[in-house]
């Protein structure tokens, strides 16, 4: 999954993938790469072999970042 938005946005983003807890389950479970380009920056989600993760783990981390 990309996600491209305003680049405070996805410092938001980054920012909850290091400090909360649903945040640091997924980093486990997938790689994930980002770009910090003012309106061109995008964090990218890829999960690893064998990881699945469960759309409520999407939620509760969206619901989470600031």
């Amino acid at each position: 999954m990309r996600i491209t938005a305003q680049q405070h946005l996805i410092e938001d983003i980054l920012d909850a993938i290091a400090t909360s807890s649903y945040g640091i389950g997924i980093a486990m479970k997938c790689d994930v790469i980002s770009s910090l380009d003012g309106d061109n920056s995008y964090v990218e989600f890829i999960p690893k072999d064998g990881c699945v993760i469960d759309i409520r783990d999407w939620f509760w981390f969206g619901y989470h970042i600031r």
